[in-house]
Order: structure tokens, then C-alpha cells, then sequence
């Protein structure tokens, strides 16, 4: 038995109670506060990847945000409990994405759309890299050169314990760009220099997935 706000439950009760998105799990580490309904052992593992990407954030961005306090990460489970988040925060043109970042409040949020821990950590170190060039530059850039430098972090090995080891080749959208190649489908320049990628993502899966793949 384990002791949940003032009453002694069973693990398994625990699980459900904090699959509960008021009364998820929480972990903090050095740079990241994470909250997340998927699980403890999630938790901790999402913390270890996230920590292990900052020293290659920090070498490939150039630059190390000023922070008096850890990032939020918030990895939701639930789709329902994304779109409620979007709901409630002003981002419901966000709500057909898997996560996005918001620097000026030093938060990053993604849900398991795939229901896949691998995958969710996966969308995670992208948005982490979002969060973490707009936190230490505070500044944007253009769509497909943003989405390019956090697609090059979704190219990495992950072990068990959530350590991660970059190679920065994005299999699968480098697979995606190939078919494209063969069908002579590749976005015209102009439209990928100027396209957005949260307006793609709105109005076409498969445009959407290009854009990423080309960037």
C-alpha cells in the first residue's frame, strides 16, 4: 500500500488515480518540471532523455537559456486531456498536433497520440527543442526552418532507461521524403519557404507530413 492524499491504496489504484490528469505524476529535474498521466516510471524515463538532449541543445543551438527555474513539460496521455488544454489556454489551432511549445511561458505539452512511449518521448525532444531555442533566443524564425531544427532531434536511439543517443537522422520522415522523391511529389519551393507548418497540419495530414519531411 502507498499513501495518496491522506489514504493508503493498492498500486493499482494508485495507477488509475493518477492517470487522472489533476492528479498525474510529477518529476522534477535539473532543467525540466514534468507532469505526465502515462506513469511513473514514464516520468522518470522522459526526464532522463530530456536531460540527456540539453548538453546537445546547448552545442547545437549555441546558446543556453537563462533559467531561475525548471521548464514545464507536460506529457499527456490522453488526447482528451490535450484538447482540453487547448481549450482552456487559447490554442485550439493547435488541437490537431501531437504537442507544441509556448517559450513566453516556459512550457512544452504533447500527448501519446500513437500509444507509444518511445514515440511520445520522441514528440517531446522535438517540442523540446522549440521550447529551448525559443527560451534562449526569443525570437522567430521561419516555419520550415524551425520544424527542420526540431525534426533533427527525432533522429536518435533510446534505450529502456530513456537514454538517448542522437544520430540526427530522422528515419521516418527521411523514408517519407524518399517516397515523395520516387513520386515526384516534393512541395514546390516557394510553398515550403512560405507555408506554415500548424496551417498544413490544419488542413492536410499528407502535406503536413511533407512539409516536416522536407524541413
Amino acid at each position: 500500500l502507498v499513501k495518496f492524499e491522506g489514504k493508503w491504496v493498492t498500486q493499482r489504484e494508485l495507477s488509475i488515480l493518477r492517470g487522472e490528469w489533476d492528479s498525474a505524476w510529477t518529476h522534477v529535474t535539473t532543467h525540466f518540471r514534468i507532469k505526465t498521466n502515462v506513469s511513473g516510471k514514464f516520468a522518470k524515463r522522459l526526464g532522463v532523455a530530456l536531460e540527456d538532449a540539453w548538453p546537445v541543445f546547448v552545442e547545437f543551438f549555441g546558446k543556453e537559456p537563462e533559467i531561475e527555474e525548471p521548464m514545464q513539460v507536460l506529457a499527456m496521455k490522453h488526447y482528451e486531456d490535450y484538447r482540453k488544454y487547448c481549450q482552456e489556454n487559447g490554442r485550439m489551432n493547435y488541437v490537431n498536433a501531437t504537442g507544441f511549445a509556448m517559450p513566453a511561458k516556459r512550457i512544452v505539452i504533447g500527448y501519446d497520440k500513437l500509444y507509444s512511449q518511445d514515440t511520445l518521448i520522441r514528440t517531446m525532444l522535438h517540442e523540446g527543442a522549440h521550447l529551448f531555442y525559443g527560451v534562449a533566443y526569443r525570437s522567430n524564425v521561419p516555419s520550415w526552418l524551425a520544424e527542420g531544427m526540431a525534426t533533427y532531434f527525432e533522429g536518435h536511439r533510446l534505450d529502456r532507461k530513456g537514454h538517448v543517443t542522437f544520430d540526427h537522422r530522422a528515419r521516418q520522415r527521411m523514408a517519407r521524403l524518399k517516397r515523395a522523391i520516387w513520386a515526384r511529389q516534393i512541395m514546390p519551393i516557394e510553398e515550403f519557404f512560405n507555408g506554415k507548418a500548424i496551417e498544413f497540419i490544419n488542413s492536410s495530414a499528407n502535406e503536413a507530413g511533407l512539409f516536416y519531411a522536407q524541413a
